[in-house]
């Protein structure tokens, strides 16, 4: 069985250095009862013993940083602590393995002990010697950890593709540095082109056994490969990236890696190459047939995905994916399975909560000022309405017809996907200008204050232009009178809408809790647009407004 990993193209990879079991580094300079800050990087829970038998005392609350500054202080490195075997060096302190209890145990106080004694002799700071315990074995540290999650998305991962102080020889590009499969054969990885995944396609969370082989947790899998690099390049005197917990971790640490991929970006005309992976450029997404179960044909026509258009949209492809760069309905399959955590294949394309599902990020994409001012008072915790399913699930092109097996040749998929795709952007329809009044004057309740004059057309025309500019309103839209629904929420777009006192009574009529009177209705309407918008806080003239007051929108009435 293959065993696949991918260093390079893992949104979790550089996850803490010193959050391994075991990760210990000595350093006499090192004062725990003096913290350095009260979040920090790389605080780590040593709790390797804990997994060994159980340990007595609270985990050691270890500071990973501060003791590799103080060895650099006295001229040592990471090989202080950290053994090496063939190049890569071992993220276990003073060991390669964990075997008992009582061995792991005497590794720790030993070397730790002697480290901090020797230092203390000299006269400098030292950490805790033997019996010391509660100084290291610290229920409640003064200290809490800041570590944030790295993330490796796809311009750091093509700075490290295309780099040339990683050159592997006789390779075009550097993907043989990191990506590898299990030969099983040979008992150890290989790299084999074309076979490239992602660390999660076998790295777990934790460490596993996988087909009768051990494969290391994410974790150390990513740490083992990215600092053992980083070091090597170091003493190399190259260009290279963090060997620190803080480098990835921190907030500070982050920034400058962000700071360095806008420059990259920049450098190359701000559009990353595409790193084809065998992906459509367009994917039709329907019910694949699965080995087992029997399906019924879907009753809704298949959806027709723009994955070239949605590559460049996404920092990562984990925006959507998760373990591996597979097909939706590789694990989402239409029961479910437990491949797919028994998410079936319409939960996972419909959840609203989710991220990762269509209608999930879209409603993230509705959350932009631009969009909130009618989608913010939306019912967005539910499924969307059966009218808007048409949206995304479009006929088949004229003379298409799908195999009821669902079986189809991915370079047929992707013809048919290109065809429905291409049919969608049609011209769009809507109101003439001509048809939109310029002005409303809202005036049928005045009474302290004058009618107040809307700005009808002005309104309309900025939502249109918005929309014209942002192509998954394009795709979502039905025409230029979709943005009459914002305010005339259930006027149908084929009639021209009603005023809103044609729906809303004046005043409240208690037979219809359901929709406010019309007073409640206009501020209702008006107010939380402007608040979602971001505009709650201007004037008529785009000033600054010191405090919401009537009269922005309404004259005072003198007499």
């Amino acid at each position: 069985m293959e065993r696949r990993k991918t260093f390079l193209h893992c949104a979790g990879i550089l996850i803490l250095l010193a959050a391994l079991t075991g990760v210990c580094v000595a350093a006499g300079a090192a004062e725990q009862a003096e913290p350095d800050t009260a979040a920090r990087p790389d605080l780590v829970k040593i709790d390797a013993l804990g997994a060994l038998g159980g340990l007595e005392l609270p985990v050691v609350t270890f500071f990973h940083d501060r003791h590799t500054e103080a060895l650099a202080k006295q001229g040592k490195s990471c090989d202080t602590c950290h053994k090496a075997k063939d190049g890569k060096m071992s993220l276990k302190y003073m060991r390669f393995e964990d075997t008992d209890f009582e061995t792991v145990k005497n590794v720790y106080h030993d070397n730790c002990f002697a480290c901090h004694a020797e230092t203390k002799a000299k006269g400098e700071k030292s950490g805790p010697v033997d019996g010391e315990c509660r100084r290291c074995h610290t229920a409640q540290p003064q200290d809490e950890s800041g570590r944030m999650p790295a993330g490796f998305d796809n311009v750091l991962h093509y700075r490290h593709w295309d780099s040339k102080l990683i050159a592997v020889s006789g390779e075009k590009d550097n993907c043989a540095a990191c990506h590898h499969v299990y030969d099983k054969a040979a008992q150890k990885t290989v790299y084999e082109k074309s076979k490239e995944s992602t660390c999660r396609s076998c790295h777990e969370a934790a460490a596993s056994e996988q087909d009768g082989v051990k494969v290391r947790a994410l974790s150390d899998a990513a740490h083992n490969a990215c600092v053992s690099c980083h070091r090597e390049m170091v003493e190399a005197k190259k260009e290279t990236g963090p060997v620190t917990c803080a480098g990835c971790h921190s907030v500070d640490g982050q920034a400058k890696i962000k700071a360095n991929n806008a420059q990259a970006l920049q450098k190359i005309g701000g559009e990353l190459p595409r790193l084809k992976m065998k992906q459509p450029d367009a994917a039709l997404l329907f019910p694949a047939p699965v080995k087992g179960e029997k399906t019924k044909a879907a009753n809704m026509p298949p959806v027709a995905f723009n994955h070239l258009d949605h590559e460049k949209r996404n920092d990562t492809c984990r925006a959507c994916h998760h373990k591996e760069t597979v097909a939706c309905g590789t694990c989402h399959t239409v029961k479910g399975s437990e491949k797919g955590g028994n998410v079936t294949l319409e939960q996972a394309m419909h959840l609203p909560a989710s991220n990762k599902s269509c209608v999930g990020c879209h409603r993230q994409e509705q959350q932009k000022p631009q969009c909130a001012g009618c989608h913010a008072q939306m019912d967005t915790g539910s499924r969307p309405a059966n009218a808007t399913c048409a949206s995304c699930h479009k006929a088949l092109p004229q003379g298409v017809s799908l195999p009821e097996s669902g079986e189809m040749a991915p370079e047929a998929k992707q013809a048919v996907a290109g065809m429905m795709l291409e049919s969608a952007r049609a011209e769009r329809s809507g109101w003439s200008i001509d048809e939109i009044p310029e002005f409303v004057t809202i005036g049928s309740l005045s009474k302290e204050y004058q009618p107040s004059e809307f700005p009808h057309r002005k309104i309309v025309q900025t939502l249109i232009k918005g929309m014209k500019d942002d192509q998954l309103a394009q795709a979502f839209h039905q025409g230029d009178k979709a943005v009459c629904a914002g305010c005339h929420h259930n006027s149908p777009l084929s009639a021209k809408p009603p005023r809103c006192a044609s729906c809303h009574d004046r005043p409240f009529d208690e037979a219809t809790p359901g929709r406010p009177g019309l007073k409640a209705a206009y501020h209702s309407q008006c107010m939380s647009c402007h608040q979602a918008m971001g505009m709650d806080e201007l004037e008529k003239g785009g000033k600054p407004m010191p405090a919401k007051s009537c009269v922005v929108c309404h004259d005072k009435k003198t007499d």
